[in-house]
């Protein structure tokens, strides 16, 4: 559908996802949340806002809401990551603006949107009539691993000197038992947690399959696993994608000692880290230990 400045809506099925996977790759803003086929594994129907011929691109995710009368509304997903407006120039509040003006077009209820950080929330306020605060926080690699450590708050040097436990790191680990230990081990996602399972799981699998993605985790002495994640790296940019730990993981520690640990083996690289805070609740609760760069989104409601 032909919207206004130079705006299209345009459904899944009819995407060209070559131009729009090119633009998220190429994007300044782009993430691994913004591909087609990841869009397609969190969400059986979206749409997108497509500005010009694919310079910009802006997903919504359609949900199915409610038991016995049920609707499709637009709504952040919460595998969605930071989701748009992806954009291959720079990122414009104006032209933010104007995807907003053609919300009114979208024939679902709008009831919540995610708008990615690097945008002037002042062109939010008389559309949506909630405006919450979303901060991410990445961790900028490409320094000495003593440089970043030199970031570190006193409380988490002093965890991770005082690791007197031992714990075994592992690399392998089964898609079906890590996606198992994520839905065991996060609240956030609340009674969803079968169809939770199946979507980390077939994301898991499309991201191995384009060699993108690895494990890491932590087994105490008696071989049970106190923590893991998935990282997925796509160039400069990585992602700690999907992350969690036992109660007795958090009792020793075991996420700050994982990431410490990825940041140790990749400390110099030309890379940035998404602590994707959103998604990985025991990384919010210390996000301020780790020296990381905060940067602000929003989460909009009609």
């Amino acid at each position: 559908m032909k919207l206004t400045n130079d705006i299209q809506l345009i459904s899944s099925e009819n995407i060209d996802t070559q131009k729009w996977n090119s633009c998220i790759h190429y994007a300044v803003n782009g993430n691994i949340g913004g591909y087609s086929w990841y869009l397609n594994n969190i969400s059986e129907e979206w749409v997108g806002l497509v500005y010009k011929d694919y310079e910009e691109v802006f997903p919504l995710i359609i949900h199915e809401k409610g038991w016995i009368f049920k609707k499709n509304v637009i709504s952040a997903s919460p595998f969605g990551l930071h989701q748009g407006p992806f954009t291959t120039g720079f990122l414009s509040s104006q032209r933010l603006s104007k995807f907003i003006e053609n919300l009114s077009s979208v024939q679902q209820p709008i009831e919540s949107i995610y708008i990615g950080a690097g945008y002037d929330s002042k062109v939010l306020n008389g559309s949506f009539s909630r405006i919450e605060k979303k901060e991410q926080r990445s961790l900028m690699i490409m320094r000495s691993y003593e440089e970043i450590q030199g970031g570190y708050s006193s409380e988490l040097k002093t965890i991770l000197s005082n690791t007197e436990t031992p714990l075994t790191p592992v690399s392998s680990l089964k898609p079906e038992k890590f996606a198992q230990f994520i839905v065991d081990n996060n609240s956030y996602f609340g009674l969803d947690v079968k169809k939770s399972y199946f979507t980390i799981l077939r994301i898991i699998y499309n991201i191995l399959h384009r060699g993108w993605g690895f494990f890491s985790g932590y087994e105490d002495n008696e071989g049970n696993l106190v923590c893991a994640s998935f990282f997925v790296s796509l160039t400069t940019k990585s992602v700690v994608l999907f992350s969690a730990q036992s109660k007795k993981g958090k009792v020793l520690h075991a996420s700050a000692l994982l990431l410490d640990s990825f940041v140790q083996t990749n400390a110099g690289r030309p890379m940035m880290l998404d602590l994707n805070i959103d998604f990985n609740p025991h990384f919010k609760e210390h996000m301020n230990m780790w020296g990381a760069e905060a940067s602000q989104g929003y989460l909009v409601r009609k």
